[in-house]
């Protein structure tokens, strides 16, 4: 597995980014960490798109989530959450 992408694989990675893939993506293309692609990309001052979540994300926060309990909660979890605080 290379550690480094290569300055000549510049536009191959730009193309690939624009057609939609992930960094993440990219990097298994070429054989490395998805943090690889993302240095690679602030040094080069290529423009990353803003996607936390992949397309189709369903988020489980709060009351979606299949375990809430909303405000019934034990005795050990409310201390458990001040202590955790």
């Amino acid at each position: 597995m290379q550690k480094r992408i290569k300055d000549d694989q510049k536009e191959k990675i730009i193309t690939l980014y624009n057609s939609g893939l992930l960094q993440r993506e990219i990097g298994s293309m070429f054989g490395v960490h998805q943090s690889i692609i993302s240095s690679f990309m602030k040094r080069h001052n290529i423009k990353s798109r803003n996607t936390q979540f992949p397309k189709g994300h369903v988020s489980f926060k709060g009351d979606k989530h299949p375990g809430w309990k909303g405000n019934d909660i034990s005795y050990i979890s409310a201390h458990q959450r001040v202590y955790g605080v």
